[in-house]
């Protein structure tokens, strides 16, 4: 007989050991309750037989249904309202920093009053019956959600919504995607807890009036000091809890996000969408563009042009303004002074220094959604990359290579003829570098797009740029050198003693001329 090893709970599934773990916990909670019923008085504590029998003629008893019906209802009435009015103030705080100023203080009183003051105005105001109770509900448990949202909306992180600007999602798609994900975890947690509180605090208030729902019922077994019926009422307010927490268990997953179904945006496999839009659809010019920071002016007079389908690098030392330009490019960011040529309807495909993917979608709805394709040309798409079998995993199960790859899948699968990369090859070892230079030479052959890309490495651009632009200067950065790279061909090697001229040149724009000397040296005995 083979043994069992491993496994949860002494061989049991997974799945099962938390249930068995959970009736062992009531069977020692029913242990030690007759063991303390036998030494104390009934009226302090009756047996379980004596409380069973009590539970059972509780829930015979027709008037227990409609106390029940009453609680509920004050409890859905006074959860909702604190809900709605949670979710609004959370909104509003979160997304208006002169709103949540002035919210403060409301927050502070809802949160500094006690409970039972607030009970003792709701009587007065409200008098008896469901008034005071839903709006002690409400008063104490609005708080929750709102804090909840406004932390949540504060803290949200900021880059996705660059994003989904950047793909020009739609107010729709990036409320659905962008916006309202992030908010999901932090609103369900705060629900449960106004759910868990607001019930308890129903019976709470029920009990102080003493005029309707489970709450009278305690009131009046407690005057006739039936302990027994006090402990039944109890439980069937804890049984009620653990079906309402289901409930909300089921609706969280409900609203969790949905695999995206979005059909193919008329673009069919194989086509080229730069063809579609016609010869000069990937054409951009800059003339005497200017670029700031902060107020702060950071580079001007940047000038170049990048031809339909060719590849152009921009280099320079960091913060000189590489991304910001792109950002000008993109259409996501005004420059200070200067003007861009674009072709007529150029639409721009933006992969970042990061990769972006959305946390709570997989990696071929990532692409998918971006890309405005179905699912399944997403997936092609990947498999083309590599990444065949990565399609439905979750961006925390990839390795940084993977979501690399990911997100230039993204970008080029997207109908637009201009690609802008900023520095796509960052943080890859050499072996994924060269890759995935490889990777983006032969997208481009298919796709026929225009590439402009950020890069620190002289080598990437000598590998894959038509022309390499680069950025020097101090205060303010302009363009140091223009290097024309088309009379190498596309088939390029690093050690062809040809490419030592133009290596020389960007090292020297790049570095003080003695540097670049040495590098210079350094890299032809290499060759």
């Amino acid at each position: 007989m083979k043994r069992a090893t491993g496994g949860a709970a002494g061989g049991l599934r997974p799945s099962a050991a938390p249930l068995a773990w959970s009736l062992s916990g009531i069977a020692l909670l029913a242990g030690a309750w007759a063991l303390a019923a036998r030494s104390l008085p009934e009226i302090i504590l009756p047996g379980l037989g004596t409380t069973l029998r009590a539970f059972a003629a509780l829930v015979s008893e027709p008037a227990t249904y409609l106390a029940l019906g009453e609680s509920l209802s004050t409890y859905v009435i006074g959860l909702t309202i604190a809900a709605v009015l949670g979710a609004l103030l959370g909104l509003v705080s979160g997304l208006n920093a002169s709103a949540n100023a002035a919210l403060a203080p409301l927050f502070a009183l809802l949160n500094a009053v006690p409970t039972v003051a607030w009970m003792g105005l709701a009587m007065i105001w409200f008098g008896l019956g469901a008034g005071p109770t839903a709006f002690l509900i409400v008063v104490t448990t609005t708080p929750i959600l709102a804090a909840a949202l406004r932390n949540a909306l504060r803290e949200r992180d900021r880059r996705y919504e660059e994003l989904a600007e950047a793909y020009e999602l739609g107010r729709g798609e990036r409320l659905r995607h962008v916006t309202v994900p992030p908010l999901v975890g932090p609103a369900h947690a705060a629900l449960v807890s106004m759910a868990g509180l607001g019930w308890k605090l129903t019976v709470m208030g029920e009990f102080l009036t003493a005029s309707r729902g489970l709450g009278e019922q305690l009131v009046i077994a407690k005057a006739h000091m039936q302990t027994s019926r006090v402990i039944a009422i109890t439980i069937l307010l804890v049984l009620v809890w653990v079906l309402v927490e289901a409930l909300l268990r089921v609706i969280a997953r409900w609203c969790a996000p949905r695999p995206s179904k979005r059909s193919a945006a008329g673009v069919g496999r194989g086509e080229s969408p730069a063809a579609a839009g016609g010869e000069r659809a990937g054409a951009i010019r800059c003339e005497g563009i200017a670029l700031g920071h902060d107020g702060e002016r950071i580079a001007q007079e940047i000038s170049f042009a990048a031809t339909p389908g060719s590849v152009t690098a921009i280099l320079g030392p960091s913060g000189i303004g590489k991304s910001s330009l792109l950002h000008v490019l993109g259409g996501i960011a005004e420059p200070f002074e200067g003007a861009i040529e674009r072709s007529e309807g150029l639409r721009c495909s933006y992969v970042f220094q990061d990769d972006r993917l959305l946390p709570w979608r997989s990696l071929g709805e990532n692409v998918a959604l971006c890309a405005g394709v179905s699912l399944e040309r997403a997936c092609d798409q990947l498999a083309q990359l590599g990444l065949g079998d990565a399609c439905a995993r979750m961006p925390h199960e990839l390795s940084g290579g993977m979501r690399r790859r990911g997100a230039l899948a993204r970008g080029f699968l997207r109908d637009a003829s201009l690609l802008l990369l900023d520095e796509p090859f960052a943080g890859l070892d050499v072996r994924r570098r060269v890759a995935l230079i490889e990777d983006i030479e032969r997208m481009r052959r298919l796709s026929g797009k225009t590439i402009i890309f950020v890069t620190h490495d002289v080598e990437d651009a000598l590998l894959l740029a038509d022309q390499a632009i680069v950025l020097g200067g101090s205060p303010v950065a302009s363009v140091a050198a223009r290097v024309d790279l088309t009379p190498f061909g596309r088939e390029r090697a690093l050690e062809d003693p040809a490419m030592a001229e133009p290596r020389s040149r960007l090292l020297a724009a790049l570095l003080d001329e003695n540097i670049a000397a040495g590098v210079t040296e350094h890299h032809t005995l290499k060759a």
